[in-house]
């Protein structure tokens, strides 16, 4: 019996890790974007900081039915310019992290995302 309490008791001393946020709820300081794409299906951008600056690094995509992000580039439109690959990774099969954000001047951007079945989403963000 004492043995199995300080079993239980080194369990909930262990601290519980999460290697990826993917949820698109909001925690209050984040900007939540919603689109469609191209062919119809909801998506939600989610990008940890409000407002949006330089220093954001990642974004959490969730879609709705679920769909494979396979690519995500990074856009200026108003200087013709993108910026750094980014990598993608797909967390669950409705969730994916875009990493490697690089804004590199302030302003508006495109993220433009291509899934499976070559169905695209772009959402415009402003860099502050």
């Amino acid at each position: 019996m004492f043995l199995n309490k300080i079993i239980l008791l080194f369990l909930f001393s262990i601290p519980s890790f999460s290697f990826a946020d993917c949820s698109c709820k909001s925690s209050g300081s984040d900007t939540i974007i919603e689109t469609q794409t191209e062919l119809g299906k909801r998506i939600i951008v989610r990008l940890p900081a409000n407002p949006v600056t330089q220093k954001t690094r990642e974004a959490t995509i969730c879609s709705i039915p679920n769909l494979k992000l396979l690519e995500a580039k990074l856009w200026m439109p108003a200087h013709g310019h993108g910026s750094a690959p980014t990598s993608v990774t797909q967390e669950n099969s409705d969730c994916a992290v875009i990493k490697k954000l690089s804004f590199v001047m302030l302003g508006k951007w495109e993220i433009a995302m291509l899934f499976e079945d070559d169905d695209k989403a772009t959402v415009e963000v402003e860099i502050q």
